[in-house]
């Protein structure tokens, strides 16, 4: 018999789970794609220079993001690594 722990953590997984896929729902489109570019670009995403608590704080939401997609997570890793190295090396200026 499950206790009502049990029943809580169930609970909340499914409410997390079906945020996870509100929030891949709306940015899974290309139209959401060009979107979550954006934000992550407002929010210093891949930016290596940066200093100012306000900057940090931003980059570490575009973090929050990507989590809240299921994207960042440990067994993930490899596979954003082979997207980094699949990605062309592109002088500053020939954007």
């Amino acid at each position: 018999m499950l206790e009502e722990s049990d029943l809580i953590r169930k609970s909340e997984k499914k409410k997390a789970d079906a945020k996870r896929e509100m929030y891949r729902r709306v940015f899974g489109s290309s139209e959401g794609r060009l979107v979550m570019a954006d934000m992550l670009n407002d929010l210093n995403h891949i930016a290596i220079d940066i200093e100012s608590p306000v900057d940090i704080a931003l980059a570490n939401y575009g973090k929050v993001l990507l989590g809240k997609l299921g994207i960042l997570q440990p067994h993930n890793v490899y596979r954003l690594v082979d997207a980094y190295f699949n990605m062309p090396y592109v002088e500053e200026g020939e954007k």
